[in-house]
């Protein structure tokens, strides 16, 4: 197998260590980590992505979210005929679709 530094006796194509700089993901040599997975804190695998990995709130998404939320009980407090928790998801849809392609 390409890239592999230590591969099974008894089959070629299962990989159990890499050559540098490629990784070891489900016994086979990778550039990259698949979706779902990052590099482990070696670097030499891949390791499922928590949702401890996806904590990071983009501050400029934060403010916009806040304002957001603002604009939408400000109008509630206007006219009381509008319904605030859909002013929010639809003025906050937008700026978490926009942060998840950050």
């Amino acid at each position: 197998m390409t890239g592999c530094n230590k591969c099974d006796t008894l089959n070629q194509t299962k990989c159990y260590e890499c050559a540098a700089p490629l990784i070891l993901f489900e016994n086979s040599c990778l550039t990259d980590c698949p979706g779902g997975y990052k590099r482990n804190s070696a670097g030499t695998g891949c390791d499922p992505s928590t949702i401890k990995d996806l904590t990071l709130v983009y501050f400029p998404f934060a403010i916009a979210s806040f304002l957001l939320i603002i604009l939408a009980v400000g109008g509630y407090f206007k006219d009381r005929k509008s319904i605030i928790v859909s002013n929010m998801i639809v003025l906050i849809g937008p700026v978490e679709l926009l942060a998840a392609f950050v």
